[in-house]
């Protein structure tokens, strides 16, 4: 009666062993850039936050302080927009070096008394032709 494995049964466990870490191994990229779209994704829901914020907190006869955003207290036709934005959320005047591209409609109040609806919808890589990352919400404002 001997002790011990075999060759074969070291081998054989060897080979299950490594066929494990390669499989691990192969899931370490794809995690990475889960974690990097999650990344862009809520600095993109931040930024919409941002934005909304600066309109809500700016008087309503006057454009938004950070943003430049329509005022909204004479609003009566659609307002449209682009924004050009920098990873920290700092507007630019141009899209050479932007991350984000914000678009924004401004629709005036149906009525007397009515919110205006705003459409935010953040594209990233700004400057793509056609970008497959997007964030879009709406947003009301009291004038």
């Amino acid at each position: 009666m001997q002790r011990g494995f075999s060759l074969i049964e070291v081998t054989v466990t060897l080979g299950i062993v490594v066929f494990a870490l390669v499989s691990l191994m192969a899931l370490i990229p794809i995690g990475m850039k889960t974690n990097f779209d999650s990344l862009e994704e809520s600095q993109a829901v931040n930024l919409v936050g941002a934005v909304i914020t600066d309109r809500r907190l700016s008087p309503a006869k006057e454009k938004s302080t950070r943003f430049n955003l329509p005022e909204l207290a004479s609003l009566s036709a659609q307002a449209k927009g682009t924004l050009w934005l920098k990873e920290d959320t700092s507007p630019l005047p141009s899209a050479t070096d932007a991350r984000y591209r914000l678009e924004y409609i401004f629709y005036p109040p149906a009525s007397q008394g009515q919110p205006i609806l705003a459409f935010l919808r953040v594209q990233w890589p700004a400057n793509a032709p056609a970008p497959t990352n997007y964030y879009e919400t709406v947003a009301t404002f009291t004038p």
